[in-house]
């Protein structure tokens, strides 16, 4: 276990306790999301967005969509800090399951 790990989750663990070992959900199940996230949610609309025959970009400023792309970055932020912050934290007297979201 690295440090931060140590560091980070030490708070969940109850005084007396050792933390023995913090256990991710498998990285599969985040980098799946992501790569949904970007190619339906980045790269499409960039495709059409910049697209010479008809362009959305006659339609739709560029501020606009860079407040999209913006906000796109910002959920998946989101998606990695729930993915690490989603553990089951092992000590030496049991599990302690931490499900970890913003807005709950």
């Amino acid at each position: 276990m690295n440090q931060f790990d140590d560091l980070y989750f030490s708070k969940y663990v109850k005084e007396g306790d050792e933390l023995l070992f913090v256990c991710h959900r498998h990285p599969i199940l985040v980098i799946d999301n992501i790569l949904l996230w970007c190619f339906f949610g980045v790269i499409l609309p960039l495709f059409f967005y910049l697209q010479n025959t008809f362009t959305i970009a006659d339609i739709i400023s560029t501020a606009y969509f860079e407040l999209y792309l913006v906000s796109i970055y910002l959920a998946l932020v989101y998606v990695v800090f729930d993915w690490y912050n989603d553990v089951w934290i092992i000590t030496n007297r049991g599990v302690i399951d931490v499900d970890w979201k913003y807005f709950t």
